[in-house]
C-alpha cells in the first residue's frame, strides 16, 4: 500500500521533465536558425491598384494641364511639344472624349505657331509626323490649318505645282520645301557668277530669297496674265507688267522678278 501511493505524486514531475525538454528543443532550433541567417521569408505587403477608369482619368487631367500650358504661349523643345500633344490625343481617344478635347489640340497648336515663330512651326510639323497619335489628329496636324500665316495666298489662287507665262520667259515650281523660279531674258545685272546666265531664284518655307545660276526650272504648264497660283504654302501671282512674284505663306519673304527688274522681299 505504501507503494502503491508513492505512483501518482510522480506524474507530474513526468510531465515537467517532458515540457522542459521539448521547450529546450524548440528554442536550440530557433538558435540554429538565428544564427545561420535562414531568417523566415516575410511576406511583402500587398496594395490594391488604382481603379483603372480612375487612373485613366487622372492621366488625361494631367496630359490636359500640359497641353494647356502650351496654349499659354511657351516654346518647349518641338520635340517635347508634339510627344505631349500626341499623348493627350491618344488619351482621349481611348478614353472616348476625343472630340470633346479636339478644340484645347487645335487651340494649343495655333498658339505655338502664333507666339513661336515660323521656324519652330516648321520644326513642330516635323516633331509631329514621327508621333504615333489617333488619325483624326494627325490628319489636322498635317494639314497645316494651325499654322500663322503672314502672307496666305489669296482666295482666288489655284493649286499648281508648276507654271509658265503666256512669254514663256518665267518659269516656276512649288514643292514641299521651296518656291523656285527661273527668268531666262533680263536686262538687270545678273546675280553674282551667272553673267549671261538664265537666273534663278528660290524662297523656302523659312529664310529669305537666294539668287543664283545653278538650276533651272523646266514646264510647260501655261497660265494667263492676272492668274493666282499656289501649293504647298507657296503663292504666286503672275502680271504681265508687275511680273511674277512668288512667296513663302509662313514668312512673307519672296520675290518678284520681270525682264527690267528684281526685287526680294
Amino acid at each position: 500500500m505504501k507503494h502503491g501511493a508513492h505512483g501518482p505524486a510522480r506524474w507530474p514531475l513526468y510531465f515537467l521533465l517532458f515540457a522542459a525538454a521539448v521547450l529546450a528543443g524548440v528554442l536550440a532550433l530557433v538558435g540554429v536558425s538565428y544564427f545561420s541567417g535562414d531568417d523566415a521569408a516575410v511576406p511583402a505587403p500587398t496594395t490594391a491598384g488604382p481603379e483603372p477608369g480612375r487612373s485613366a482619368s487622372a492621366n488625361l487631367t494631367q496630359l490636359r494641364n500640359q497641353v494647356q500650358e502650351l496654349s499659354a504661349g511657351t516654346c518647349p523643345n518641338p520635340d517635347t511639344a508634339a510627344a505631349i500633344l500626341a499623348d493627350y490625343a491618344s488619351a482621349a481617344a481611348a478614353g472616348g472624349t476625343y472630340t470633346a478635347e479636339a478644340p484645347l489640340l487645335s487651340e494649343a497648336l495655333r498658339t505655338l505657331s502664333s507666339s513661336c515663330g515660323a521656324d519652330y512651326t516648321v520644326s513642330l510639323s516635323a516633331a509631329l509626323g514621327d508621333t504615333a497619335a489617333p488619325a483624326d489628329f494627325q490628319s489636322f496636324a498635317a494639314s497645316r490649318q494651325w499654322w500663322k500665316l503672314v502672307r496666305p495666298a489669296p482666295p482666288e489662287a489655284t493649286r499648281l505645282e508648276s507654271f509658265t507665262t503666256p512669254m514663256n520667259n518665267v518659269r516656276c515650281s512649288l514643292d514641299e520645301k521651296a518656291v523656285n523660279c527661273t527668268i531666262f531674258t533680263y536686262d538687270y545685272v545678273s546675280p553674282p557668277g551667272c553673267e549671261g546666265e538664265p537666273a534663278n531664284y528660290t524662297v523656302g518655307l523659312t529664310g529669305t530669297t537666294t539668287a543664283g545660276c545653278s538650276t533651272q526650272v523646266s514646264t510647260a504648264k501655261e497660265v494667263p496674265y492676272g492668274s493666282v497660283v499656289a501649293a504647298h504654302g507657296f503663292a504666286c501671282t503672275a502680271d504681265q507688267y508687275a511680273g511674277i512674284s512668288c512667296w513663302s505663306e509662313l514668312t512673307g519673304h519672296g520675290f518678284t522678278v520681270r525682264r527690267a527688274a528684281e526685287e526680294l522681299f
